[in-house]
């Protein structure tokens, strides 16, 4: 018996922009940090401030598809774009973490 669902075009679209909130503050970030030398400091941490609530805002709406859309019965290719996005959530919570370590610090 298969319990895989037919896809709907919403179903794509909530997930490539859940995808593009969450991998684009990661590629800056990483962007950011590996250009710091020759940015000014003030500037591109305001920028990642502002891509850690993007960040925040997408991770909150993947929670919310998961519950609605149960991305486990869909089809392959939008199970697997649906864990590639986990994965880019992880990363960014273990980099807002880390960033926030690192401002507590004074570092």
């Amino acid at each position: 018996m298969n319990t895989a669902k037919k896809p709907s075009f919403n179903q794509y679209l909530m997930l490539a922009l859940i995808g593009l909130g969450i991998w684009l503050p990661v590629v800056w970030t990483a962007l950011a940090y590996a250009a710091s030398s020759a940015a000014e400091p003030m500037t591109v941490g305001s920028a990642i401030v502002l891509l850690g609530q993007l960040e925040i805002f997408a991770i909150i709406f993947l929670i919310i598809y998961t519950f609605c859309f149960k991305p486990w019965r869909l089809s392959t290719a939008l199970r697997f774009g649906f864990f590639l996005n986990v994965l880019g959530a992880g990363i960014a919570i273990v980099g807002i973490i880390v960033a926030l370590a690192n401002v507590s610090l004074g570092s």
